[in-house]
């Protein structure tokens, strides 16, 4: 049987289009993987065309760039330096199509639209009303949770603590803090990137706390002030380095995901802070004093959530242990070496939070009689749907018809979809990337 070949192409510098060769008919009910080619922008990272690969010459991070834009200089999300493009060009990705498959929320899928044959991931399913809210998916006028393998594809991540520091941002007076530490407390020593806290001669039952400060790597400005005066904290935000060339108003994101890579001995107390206006919200996880089982506690003034386990390091310690915690699609979660032990949904005295990395509103840290160390801190920020598009715009929120689906691009920014054209119906064939 012959094959059939899908090619996607950029049309007008934003708009991901497919061209296919369909050597059978589209109506065919066969259940045949289609191999498919990629090129385009429109689900990047997660699928992309022919692109080049990056690895920044000061703090070594990797990253794909889009090909065919003249580019001249290439700009590292990580750190801020800038290079000439000195990366390989990777082949386009490829992808089955399996024809006949009813599409589930969150799939990938190829669908038919105006003659033309296009690929994006289905946030709404026949007979739902959509709209799109706080960067969220909201489904009958609830947010639409994605599955952790679903919210691992689509996240970014925004920073590592185990890339290297370029020398321009190591203070000599302060050595041990990165260009995103600050530290209240002198009783932290660096060792290979490794921040070890040791315990206080004398206990006064405060706790030892870094704050994670963000950093833009591009230019920024305050707008609400009279100069254009440099943000010095700004909140993260809804760029990637993907698309540096695309010019656009960006979103500040609130959703994230925060994993710390710990050792801890019996005894110790770990904190994580994102102190809101409205008061404290702590993630305290207590290890016991003479066995590996821990407790950890979500609280906003009172007790929201608790669990308990047993650390999978046998004998004295130190344990170590992984420890996540995330409030995307407004729940807030909690994992302990892949272990979900809390998935709430993120209030506040009834409203949701964000989780606002901006100012000194993320900290974590141990009490002062803890022994224990931070061996690697990761942030990722959730992807960020926005409702805003060029015309023709289709009006939110929208109740989808019998046989109708709802799609958007991972890579919403460049990406034609059902916010241009509304809801699609001419399905091909579920995707797997």
């Amino acid at each position: 049987m012959p094959s059939k070949v899908f090619r996607y192409s950029m049309l007008s510098g934003q708009f991901v289009f497919a061209t296919a060769i369909l050597l059978m008919a589209i109506g065919c009910r066969q259940s045949k993987p289609i191999p498919a080619e990629i090129v385009g922008d429109s689900m990047a990272p997660l699928l992309c065309g022919e692109h080049l690969s990056q690895c920044c010459p000061q703090c070594d991070c990797a990253f794909v760039w889009r090909t065919g834009r003249d580019i001249k200089t290439v700009q590292c999300s990580n750190c801020g330096s800038k290079f000439a493009p000195q990366g390989k060009t990777l082949p386009a990705d490829r992808v089955q199509v399996t024809p006949g498959q009813v599409p589930q929320r969150w799939d990938i899928i190829a669908f038919e639209h105006n003659g033309s044959t296009m690929i994006k991931r289905v946030v709404g399913l026949p007979g739902e009303t959509v709209s799109i809210a706080g960067g969220n998916i909201i489904i009958d006028e609830n947010v639409a949770v994605k599955p952790n393998t679903i919210a691992t594809q689509t996240q970014h991540l925004v920073f590592d603590s185990q890339q290297r520091v370029p020398a321009n941002q190591i203070d000599p007076a302060n050595p041990i803090a990165q260009a995103r530490y600050e530290f209240d407390a002198d009783h932290w020593e660096s060792e290979k990137r490794t921040l070890l806290h040791r315990p206080r001669e004398t206990s006064d039952q405060s706790f030892d706390w870094i704050n994670y400060r963000h950093q833009r790597n591009y230019p920024h400005f305050n707008k609400a002030a009279d100069e254009a005066a440099p943000i010095d904290w700004p909140a993260i935000q809804d760029n990637n380095s993907y698309n540096q060339n695309v010019g656009r108003k960006l979103n500040d994101v609130h959703e994230l995901a925060i994993q710390l890579d710990l050792k801890v001995q019996h005894g110790s107390t770990f904190k994580i802070d994102r102190t809101r206006p409205q008061g404290p919200y702590f993630l305290t996880l207590r290890v016991d004093k003479s066995s590996p089982q821990y407790k950890i506690e979500l609280c906003n003034g009172q007790s929201v959530a608790a669990a308990s386990g047993t650390l999978k390091t046998a004998g004295e310690g130190p344990f170590e242990m992984s420890l996540l915690f995330s409030n995307i699609d407004g729940r807030a979660k909690v994992a302990i070496d892949g272990e979900v032990l809390v998935d709430e949904r993120d209030q506040f005295e009834g409203r949701a939070i964000p989780l606002d990395v901006s100012g000194t509103k993320l900290k974590f840290g141990f009490s002062d009689t803890s022994w224990g160390s931070v061996t690697r801190c990761r942030i990722w920020r959730d992807i960020h749907y926005f409702a805003q598009a060029g015309p023709p715009k289709f009006e939110l929120p929208l109740t989808l018809g019998q046989g109708e689906y709802f799609v958007l691009g991972d890579n919403v920014a460049v990406s034609r979809d059902s916010r241009h054209f509304g809801p699609i119906k001419k399905l091909i064939g579920v995707v797997q990337p």
